[in-house]
């Protein structure tokens, strides 16, 4: 009891108990919480397993984070940052690529968190689940087209920027030294340029594609 009030004494937010905590010390802990008035969590997990769960959870808390003008998908198992002036078709692109069966994040606005090696990418609270094409307007994707082609966050590994600019030059082989840089760290990039008549969402899956046979060579 005694070292129990050594370690309780100080400052603590609360106590967790996991799936294997001794029962026989259950009733002397609880008089001494209340005492101190620290709440006391259980839970039917093992102590590893929530070690690890905080362990991620502040992580993620304490990473750096940054909103990008962009919309965010997952394409065969890449999460793609779509980015581009205001007007260029990023949503109607997305809009095809859900319609093509792949997932969506966000349209928009992304919120970017880096951690460790990773750029983990979600949406901003306030448009959750939220699209806007033009003439169309707003659209709850999840209520259109079920919540199988919603996604909360996923790992950004490749970032598409569109481009509609007339006196830009493409290269008819695409630059594989372009790089996305953010949070003190870069991205692959690829440029697609905008043209009418051209579907922009199979160009990007079409882009996601060489990069995953890149990445396997």
């Amino acid at each position: 009891m005694k070292k129990l009030r050594n370690v309780l004494s100080k400052e603590n937010s609360a106590i967790i108990l996991s799936i294997k905590f001794d029962s026989k010390l259950l009733e002397e802990l609880k008089e001494v919480a209340n005492e101190y008035r620290i709440p006391i969590i259980q839970t039917n997990i093992h102590l590893s397993e929530v070690n690890s769960t905080i362990g991620t959870y502040i992580v993620n808390h304490l990473a750096e984070s940054k909103q990008v003008h962009g919309s965010l998908v997952k394409i065969n198992g890449v999460g793609v940052l779509i980015i581009g002036k205001s007007g260029v078709g990023k949503s109607e692109a997305i809009l095809s690529l859900i319609q093509q069966g792949n997932q969506f994040i966000a349209d928009d606005a992304v919120v970017i968190k880096r951690v460790g090696r990773r750029f983990i990418g979600e949406v901003a609270e306030q448009i959750q689940d939220l699209l806007e094409a033009r003439g169309i307007g707003i659209m709850n994707i999840k209520l259109v087209y079920g919540s199988r082609v919603m996604l909360e966050s996923t790992q950004i590994d490749l970032v598409v920027e569109l481009i509609n600019d007339k006196n830009k030059e493409f290269n008819r082989l695409p630059d594989n030294n372009l790089k996305y840089d953010i949070l003190g760290a870069s991205l692959p990039l690829y440029e697609i340029p905008v043209v009418a008549g051209r579907s922009t969402a199979t160009l990007i899956e079409a882009a996601v594609n060489v990069f995953i046979q890149r990445k396997k060579a």
